[in-house]
């Protein structure tokens, strides 16, 4: 907020956290310490201008960080005016615009991509938007038109080149295939056109044009795809032509047949040529060949190919059923698989034509094979290219909006648990309906806590503690645990591999996601079921990392949750890790829970997969990254760990919060908790506390703080207490002791919200800590 005369008095919170700067640094002219110098002039021209003359200011620009790094915000000032119109205050509004930033990096990246491969391809590709302007070439369509590079712009399609009827005749703009499909939104299959070099030669083109449509059905454009067929057509009339006399040529015997040979082996497409009886009139050898290659046999002049596939049913009835409908005369066009269909089978789009005698009366049909295997593959990876891309950016904001919410719910919810907590241990002598109502409320604020550190986990904002893991341990440590929370009619199998890799996660995070595979999966088996839980070493390879952008080719440790249960459908399981989406009625479930799976799987550098089918059940694998480092000893889970805790002394503890009410809370629940409390709601408070006394034997500080952070505060306490223990708190992990989603080595963080009894365990582990 700034005065009339740009004089910035006020800014909020956000700002001061961002850019750890005080008050008394930013009033007034001071915000321009945090902007880039060499843009600052450009800034300054522009906001003056605004102040002068009234209008709103603005502009994008990087911005400096507490953690001294720049990153694009949107800033937008508006003015505020009396009723005479003379501005009297500016009010501002910074946006951190780096994630839309990334977002279209990312884009332009794909968009480069397939730039390069649709350059490669071999047909002509030319694109267009919703009003029919170029907006794309590749090289093949340019030299098709003979020129080095086609025009992208305003120029329509007809206009830029002279384009005419396969008979010579200036081609009308309006019915080119393009501008049919991007005026009227036709399809366009197989049309045949020419095209005048700027030297007068000609070539003869075919192409297919469709309109391009958004996920919303709305047209935004147009795509044709072109190939010269000048060599093509060339064959075909010179078919054409010895169509006339073909039949009588047939009977003329074989001196005859070596001109229509000679004819079709000058082109690269396989042809074939069938009388009404589907007897071989003539074929070329690439027919031959391919023919040989898919089907085993080879056929030769004169032979019934219904006869040749006798042995093979299957496709004798797809040859007789496609044939047949050119020997009964329809002209068309197909793209069909033939092959074994145990393998990998090979694509081909094949053009019938009817084949007439020179009275016009149809003796047999001909047929142009083009392998388009490889075309039809490079257009489904850019297909999956295109979903990979909207699914990442779609879970990226969602994420960014969840984890926004669990940290406000964790401040909240701090107060919240700790009221109770501690008005739970003053109820002893209370009229049980009271403490049934405290009891109730404690229940509804730590099924909420748990929905926030949900949050957390599938934003990837949690902070994670790894540690060296032996997966075949921490699952046989879990099966009591996972007995108790499915039910009696379920029967709990683990198969664990023998020689497993260890790996380098949280193993708390991995217990939870792995119960939350086990919560899910008994209710997928209401009736009852087989629950397995496997491990095994694997190796995604390049081929699979290929074909799933977001996952590095290596060693993995895998973890396999399967059920006998009702399964899911391909819909359901291409969204069950989006938050809150859930199958189950409402009041039973959040939707959160592969979520949280999907979200500390991704943070922790690992992969997660589905494998359903209705009423075959379900199998989650999730795949973390082998860890190759040193070994290390590894202790009991933290379940055991807990349980040999002693009670807390009188040693003293200083209290550092800012929010009055939590430093009131953590207070009283270190005084009940036995031990001798000092309260600071500043950094320099507590220091100037440090100076005074040399008892303090733990500093409990909040992490975000303003003038100086909890992490700032620890180490200039530790400058001046080397031996002096730090407990840190935080509803928020993107901070000054997190960093990769990882928590920095040597600290000891406990979350907001926490418990009387989670904040005394926290502190005796740390003042004494236990041997496992």
């Amino acid at each position: 907020m700034a005065n009339g005369d740009g004089y910035i008095f006020w800014y909020n919170r956000g700002w001061y956290e961002y850019t750890g700067a005080t008050p008394d640094q930013m009033e007034g002219w001071g915000w321009q310490t945090v902007h880039d110098p060499q843009l600052l002039p450009s800034v300054l021209s522009r906001w003056t201008a605004s102040i002068e003359t009234g209008a709103p200011f603005e502009m994008i620009f990087p911005l400096l960080g507490a953690d001294g790094a720049f990153r694009p915000f949107l800033t937008r000032v508006r003015p505020i005016k009396d009723p005479e119109g003379r501005v009297v205050r500016w009010f501002g509004v910074n946006t951190d615009i780096s994630g839309q930033v990334a977002a279209e990096e990312a884009v332009r990246d794909l968009e480069a991509e397939q730039s390069t491969i649709l350059g490669q391809l071999a047909e002509g590709v030319i694109v267009t938007d919703a009003e029919g302007v170029i907006t794309y070439v590749n090289n093949a369509a340019a030299l098709l038109h003979g020129v080095k590079k086609l025009a992208v712009g305003p120029e329509d399609y007809s206009d830029a080149y002279q384009l005419l009827t396969e008979d010579g005749r200036p081609y009308p703009p309006h019915d080119l295939p393009l501008a049919r499909a991007v005026q009227r939104a036709e399809t366009v299959v197989g049309e045949r056109w020419r095209i005048r070099h700027p030297d007068g030669r000609e070539v003869i083109a075919t192409g297919s044009a469709q309109p391009l449509l958004s996920d919303s059905g709305r047209q935004v454009g147009a795509i044709l795809t072109v190939r010269d067929d000048t060599a093509r057509v060339k064959a075909e009339g010179d078919l054409r032509r010895l169509n006339d006399t073909l039949e009588s040529r047939v009977r003329e015997g074989l001196a005859e047949r070596k001109v229509l040979a000679d004819v079709v082996e000058t082109t690269d497409a396989m042809i074939m040529v069938l009388d009404l009886d589907y007897r071989v009139l003539a074929i070329n050898r690439a027919n031959a060949d391919e023919f040989e290659r898919v089907f085993g046999v080879r056929p030769a002049v004169g032979d019934d190919i219904l006869e040749l596939l006798a042995a093979q049913p299957e496709h004798r009835d797809q040859v007789a059923a496609t044939w047949g409908r050119a020997l009964a005369g329809e002209a068309f066009t197909s793209i069909e698989a033939f092959g074994d269909p145990e393998r990998d089978r090979p694509y081909y789009e094949i053009k019938f034509n009817v084949l007439a005698d020179a009275g016009g009366k149809q003796i047999g049909a001909y047929q142009f094979v083009y392998d388009v295997t490889e075309r039809l593959r490079q257009q489904a990876e850019l297909d999956a290219a295109k979903e990979a891309l909207r699914q990442s950016q779609k879970m990226e904001a969602v994420g960014q909006l969840t984890g926004g919410i669990a940290h406000d719910f964790n401040n909240m919810l701090a107060i919240v648990i700790g009221s109770l907590d501690m008005a739970t241990r003053r109820l002893t002598d209370a009229d049980p309906r009271a403490k049934s109502y405290v009891a109730n409320a404690m229940e509804g604020a730590r099924r909420a806590a748990t929905l926030t550190q949900r949050l957390l986990a599938f934003s990837r904002q949690q902070a994670l503690e790894p540690a060296i893991v032996d997966v075949n341990r921490l699952v046989g440590g879990m099966s009591d645990l996972l007995q108790r929370s499915l039910s009696e009619e379920i029967q709990l199998e683990t198969v664990l591999a023998g020689g497993l890799w260890s790996t380098h996660v949280d193993p708390h995070q991995l217990e939870n996601a792995i119960l939350n595979l086990a919560v899910n999966a008994k209710d997928a088996m209401p009736g009852g079921g087989c629950l397995t839980i496997e491990t095994h070493n694997t190796h995604l390879d390049d081929q699979y990392a290929g074909n799933h952008s977001d996952v590095p080719a290596g060693q993995y440790v895998m973890v396999a949750v399967t059920d006998s249960g009702s399964g899911m459908s391909q819909a359901v399981a291409a969204a069950a890790f989006d938050p809150f989406f859930t199958t189950k009625e409402v009041g039973k479930g959040t939707g959160l829970g592969l979520s949280m799976v999907y979200g500390f799987v991704k943070q922790s550098r690992g992969h997660v997969k589905i494998y359903s089918e209705v009423g075959h059940g379900t199998t989650v694998k999730i795949y973390l990254p082998r860890y190759a480092g040193a070994a290390e000893a590894l202790g009991e889970n933290a379940h055991a760990a807990s349980e040999r805790l002693t009670e807390g002394t009188s040693d003293w503890v200083l209290v550092v919060e800012d929010e009055p009410g939590v430093r009131r809370l953590s207070a009283d629940a270190l005084t009940e908790l036995g031990y001798c409390v000092l309260e600071a709601a500043s950094g320099a408070a507590a220091l100037a506390i440090l100076e005074a006394r040399d008892d303090v034997k733990v500093l409990f500080t909040d992490v975000i703080m303003p003038e100086m952070n909890g992490r700032q505060l620890a180490d200039r306490a530790r400058a001046l207490r080397p031996e002096l223990k730090v407990l840190f708190t935080t509803g928020y992990t993107r901070n000054a002791i997190v960093h990769n989603g990882v928590l920095d080595a040597g600290v000891n963080l406990i979350g907001k919200p926490f418990t009387v009894e989670q904040l005394g365990a926290k502190l005796r582990t740390l003042l004494r800590p236990t041997v496992l």
